[in-house]
């Protein structure tokens, strides 16, 4: 009885830290963005407009592919 105590234990510990794991690729996008965007505010508008435009537009493409999601689970797969 203590083995399967110990094994449900170690089970859940495991699938607590799978989880954690999983959503770290959710966290790095949305830090990702949050640093274009910075980014963007602290640039010189002028200074290379091609760039600018570029990074704009994958803001927007990671945002719309982050969406609403939660976990990495509901991220679109590619």
């Amino acid at each position: 009885e203590q083995f399967n105590q110990e094994a449900g234990r170690h089970h859940r510990n495991s699938q607590s830290e799978s989880h954690r794991v999983k959503d770290k690729k959710l966290k790095k996008i949305s830090y990702q963005l949050s640093r274009a965007k910075a980014y963007l505010s602290l640039a010189s508008p002028s200074t290379h407009p091609e760039l600018e435009k570029e990074l704009r537009m994958r803001i927007k493409e990671g945002e719309l592919a982050v969406g609403k999601a939660s976990k990495d689970s509901e991220l679109p797969r590619r």
